[in-house]
């Protein structure tokens, strides 16, 4: 009995590693992708921020020149909005979509693009009732942030792509 339950969680282990599969989070990223530096006029957003703290857990070194860096990712844009969705007939009900992009490319230090120009979108609806204004408050900052992790997890996925390993490494 003992000897078929190793087969059997050997055989799944195998084959979970045999599909490619990786936890979430543990995206591997190209060697020449470090050092990095990240071009942006807000460093002080939380997005970027969460950027930076990803990247470095992420052993990609970060450096404050783009002249020592191997790769620099641009943020051109980090734009937020809420936008009311609908209104219960009792107008104490609001429900609003709440929605954040970042607009990014990544380069070489001579300009030539790695990742092109995109937008990485994430978005959550918000429900607010007018007798619970701090509960609401409270969800407001948790989706922000699922939002804000939801970005940095599209934007590891696309430094740690094929793509991205092939345009760093040309033939």
């Amino acid at each position: 009995m003992l000897i078929k339950r190793f087969f059997w969680v050997g055989f799944f282990t195998i084959s979970l590693i045999a599909c490619g599969f990786h936890l979430r989070g543990n995206i591997p990223l190209p060697k020449k992708i470090s050092p990095m530096y990240i071009a942006t006029k807000s460093p002080y957003d939380p997005l970027v921020q969460l950027i930076e703290d990803t990247l470095t857990a992420s052993h990609i070194e970060l450096t404050d020149s783009p002249k020592k860096a191997n790769t620099i990712l641009n943020i051109m844009n980090i734009q937020y909005s809420e936008n009311l969705v609908s209104v219960a007939a009792s107008t104490n009900t609001r429900q609003y979509a709440l929605s954040e992009t970042l607009q990014m490319e990544l380069t070489t230090p001579k300009g030539t693009p790695v990742i092109p120009v995109s937008a990485l979108t994430a978005s959550n609806p918000l429900t607010v009732n007018s007798n619970e204004v701090l509960n609401t408050s409270a969800q407001k900052q948790t989706l922000e942030q699922e939002m804000r992790q939801a970005i940095v997890q599209q934007l590891m996925m696309r430094l740690g792509s094929p793509r991205t390993e092939q345009a760093l490494n040309p033939k």
